[in-house]
């Protein structure tokens, strides 16, 4: 046809407008489909003007090549591909500096990325790490807020909208280990709880346990992390009040094994920097707050319900366990001896 002077690969959203900018006047346009011959432009949804044409809504139909003839034997090709947004469109809500992770749980290797940002394709971030299986931001902004877009190997394609919400100002801080049963205490009756930002209130299912002041999240893992509303009355103010929970998955953990006597006064004591919070996992199975921010803490006079597993986190997000096993003493004897002699101890019938 002629001498291809400027070929331009242009990419753009599925139902947008499109420019096709050209150097010259001439109104001679050809437009090429995929698998079809070069035919004269003759489509009602794109406009030839003084300045280059207008693809007034890009569809299937009008995806493809489009040749500018400038009438001294040059040509200008204009190569465009929409980016299709899924029919069903996931909505993500998450609050200002959380972490993100975006999948699709197809199996499907990903060959493409993109994000919309007010209707227009854009590039991503440089915050933004992709691969061929997720995208991933480790402090979410305000100026992520917008459409990603995944493009399969098999051209399927996957769309999440990110809805950034500011986090609440005053809240308080739970972490625990994978897999126990996490509560959430609140001093008053509740009335709604709900999964910040959502104000849809949560109803009782396997995961959520609500009572009349307590919420159990059970088999506690890195889906149920965020923050969580308590709409409830009580406490030291009249009228409803709210109270927020941030729940975070621990980072690093250690253990250690002690053992106390039953009915005896015994002290758990830790020199963790930063400690936040002590909890404790009993004969109820409930991983609930027992204490806050000092270095040990008081069994008095253990029994059963002394016994179990007690977590100490940190406000680096490390967790230190101690498993407390409760030894009772049937009966004991007293024994005097001089410092530096030998001690004979056995056990017998009586």
């Amino acid at each position: 046809m002629g001498n291809v002077i400027s070929r331009t690969s242009i990419l753009a959203v599925e139902n947008s407008e499109v420019n096709l900018p050209s150097t010259g006047r001439n109104p001679e346009w050809y437009f090429k489909w995929s698998g079809d011959p070069t035919s004269r432009l003759t489509r009602g949804d794109v406009e030839i003007t003084n300045s280059g044409a207008i693809i007034t809504k890009l569809v299937f139909d009008n995806e493809g090549t489009y040749i500018h003839a400038l009438g001294n034997g040059d040509l200008e090709v204009f190569d465009v591909r929409r980016v299709v947004q899924p029919g069903l469109m996931k909505t993500v809500n998450v609050l200002l500096g959380e972490e993100v992770i975006l999948h699709t749980n197809s199996g499907q290797r990903i060959t493409s990325w993109y994000m919309i940002n007010r209707g227009l394709l854009t590039s991503l971030h440089p915050s933004i790490q992709t691969d061929q299986s997720k995208l991933f931001i480790s402090r979410v902004d305000n100026f992520h807020q917008a459409t990603y877009l995944a493009e399969t190997e098999t051209g399927q394609w996957f769309g999440w909208k990110l809805v950034v919400n500011q986090a609440p100002d005053s809240y308080t801080t739970v972490i625990a280990p994978e897999g126990v049963n996490v509560g959430l205490d609140v001093d008053g009756i509740v009335s709604a709880w709900s999964r910040s930002p959502s104000a849809t209130p949560l109803q009782t299912t396997s995961v959520f346990k609500i009572g009349t002041n307590r919420m159990i999240i059970t088999d506690f893992n890195r889906d149920l992390e965020g923050y969580y509303k308590a709409e409830h009355t009580g406490g030291s103010r009249e009228g409803s009040q709210v109270k927020y929970f941030k729940l975070e998955l621990a980072r690093q953990q250690s253990s250690e094994v002690v053992k106390v006597l039953a009915g005896r006064t015994s002290y758990l004591r830790s020199s963790m920097p930063g400690i936040m919070a002590w909890y404790h996992v009993g004969l109820d199975g409930v991983y609930t707050a027992v204490q806050k921010s000092t270095n040990s803490y008081t069994i008095t006079s253990a029994d059963q319900y002394s016994a179990g597993l007690y977590y100490i986190t940190t406000s680096d997000g490390s967790l230190h366990t101690i498993e407390v096993e409760v030894i009772n003493v049937m009966e004991y004897r007293a024994i005097s001896a001089l410092q530096g002699s030998k001690v004979t101890l056995g056990a017998g019938e009586s």
